[in-house]
């Protein structure tokens, strides 16, 4: 990473560290589902975000092609992500 931002007249100011992380297989669909839905915060008055916009969920479903028996499952992991992505947004904030 030090080389690619050397390589464009850039220095870090920090080390970078390896974002690799493991996933569960069984929470392989929900992690994919939730980065796919990344753009769809409501935004609240205050800036904050108050939680993803589900409608906009069928359309990540059947674009990832999540088969109808994994919805209501990854509906549920999603949500579970959802509420701790926005307890780390809110910690972050204050």
């Amino acid at each position: 990473m030090d080389e690619a931002a050397r390589a464009f007249g850039l220095a870090l100011d920090r080390p970078v560290r390896d974002a690799s992380i493991y996933v569960y297989p069984d929470h392989w669909t929900p992690m994919i589902v939730a980065q796919n839905m990344a753009t769809q915060w409501h935004i609240g008055a205050s800036g904050s975000p108050l939680g993803l916009r589900y409608e906009a969920l069928p359309f990540v479903l059947a674009t990832l092609e999540v088969p109808c028996a994994e919805h209501g499952p990854v509906f549920a992991d999603l949500r579970t992500l959802e509420s701790d992505m926005l307890a780390l947004l809110r910690a972050k904030a204050h």
